[in-house]
């Protein structure tokens, strides 16, 4: 042990000395130039099993140390290396830092959750080109190491001097990007197509299980009326493959819930979201590669509303989380119930685990958990709503564990997993349309 922390302060120096390299002199690069040279010396599996105890943030720097360097770690091979074999737990979240000003110092990070429950942050600007200045951007979906970002404009009345919320012009001005956050690669998508009397766009972001083929779906939600005193809702989908689609296309599914919630998770080469056709709350699987979706049951007897309901992986299994009832103004008296489908698609394979009030930590007690993804050690990692705690369940002990926040400075307005990918991905599109 003492050795392989003697390696890993070597490797903290190259980083060190890069990082001057870059600002105070040249004579600066050779030093890090020979303190690289001297870590080449060691076996490439030493090296590599050194790279992949670090946190991204130091990946990153690492790869700025030496040509070398770069060249290990941007290839395909470290990233999927990296991915089997860090102590890390990565999650994507966004944050405002006030409420009421959705545009005041909107921020984005990457979280990163060790072993020992520490926590390292990697913040990241999304540069999003041919985007309008004035506007939220929010990460719609995670595949990959790639994000799906969406735009949406805020519209400012000249005469009143305040934001007004237009439905219509809003959905259909929206700017939908796909970056990865840590190559610093960024494609804006052609402009969504336009509709009127709008209710709602949503959107999920999946590959397909077969040749990796990246899509963006949208699922727009509008009214339209029949007569002058009747209205009804309709639900139709958009499609872009990237790299193939200069254009979105139209897809039809009668099987489209006429309420689909945010975000759609990907898994097994479909994406899920939460939906509700007026009758009972569903999870709409769409396949990425058919391009078509259907309908999962949700487990019998929730408590919680569909629009209420937030979806995880958990294990590579999809799960969710049931607060108890709607109406329940105290949810520090109801306990919590973790639902996993133990064999993907069959609504018969649904298991539940109970978390007891009493088992949270009880500063957590008055607040509902949303399930995000899992640790390294195999329990679920958890948080409130809008909340920077984490809280970890061992399904084992029924016990939860609090882990600390994720250092933002503001409401968390977005809190997802994230896979790490080092590996630029300008095959997946024009090349000349990455920023």
């Amino acid at each position: 042990m003492s050795i392989f922390t003697s390696l890993f302060d070597l490797i903290i120096s190259c980083l060190n000395l890069a990082v001057e390299s870059h600002t105070i002199s040249h004579g600066n690069q050779e030093s890090s130039t020979s303190a690289s040279s001297g870590v080449s010396q060691l076996p490439s599996s030493v090296i590599l099993e050194i790279f992949l105890k670090l946190p991204i943030n130091s990946i990153i720097r690492c790869k700025c140390v030496c040509k070398s360097w770069n060249t290990l770690l941007s290839d395909p091979y470290f990233t999927s290396t990296y991915r089997l074999n860090t102590p890390f737990t990565s999650i994507v979240c966004s944050e405002h830092r006030t409420i009421t000003n959705p545009l005041d110092h909107e921020s984005f990070y990457i979280v990163e959750i060790g072993r020992n429950g520490d926590i390292v942050r990697t913040p990241f600007i999304p540069e999003m080109p041919n985007s309008r200045s004035n506007g939220i951007t929010g990460v719609m979906g995670s595949c990959n190491g790639l994000l799906c970002l969406v735009k949406s404009p805020q519209l400012e009345s000249e005469s009143h001097g305040h934001y007004v919320y237009n439905r219509d012009s809003i959905y259909n001005n929206q700017t939908v990007c796909v970056a990865n956050p840590l190559m610093g690669e960024c494609i804006s998508l052609p402009d969504v197509k336009r509709a009127e009397y709008i209710s709602d766009v949503i959107y999920g972001f999946g590959s397909t299980a077969v040749n990796n083929q990246y899509k963006v779906i949208r699922l727009v939600i509008r009214y339209v009326f029949p007569s002058t005193v009747d209205q009804k809702i309709v639900v139709s989908g958009e499609i872009l493959t990237l790299g193939i689609d200069d254009r979105w296309r139209c897809f039809e599914d009668p099987s489209i819930p006429c309420y689909t919630f945010p975000c759609g998770i990907a898994l097994n080469g479909f994406v899920h979201w939460i939906g509700d056709n007026r009758r009972y709350g569903v999870i709409y699987a769409f396949d990425v590669g058919e391009e078509r979706g259907h309908c999962i049951p949700l487990p019998p007897g929730l408590g919680a509303a569909p629009g209420n309901i937030i979806l995880a992986v958990w294990d590579g299994r999809l799960c969710l989380t049931d607060n108890g009832s709607d109406s329940q103004l105290d949810v520090s008296q109801l306990d919590v119930c973790v639902w996993v489908m133990k064999r993907y698609g069959s609504a018969e394979s649904w298991t539940r685990d109970v978390i007891l009030r009493s088992r949270i930590p009880s500063d957590l007690r008055s607040f509902p958990l949303n399930p995000i993804t899992t640790l390294r050690n195999g329990d679920l990692l958890m948080s409130p709503p809008n909340s920077q705690s984490l809280v970890s369940f061992d399904s084992k002990t029924k016990r939860c564990r609090k882990l600390g926040v994720s250092h933002v400075e503001g409401t968390v307005s977005f809190l997802n997993w994230y896979i790490p990918s080092f590996t630029s991905h300008s095959s997946v599109y024009n090349r000349n349309q990455w920023s």
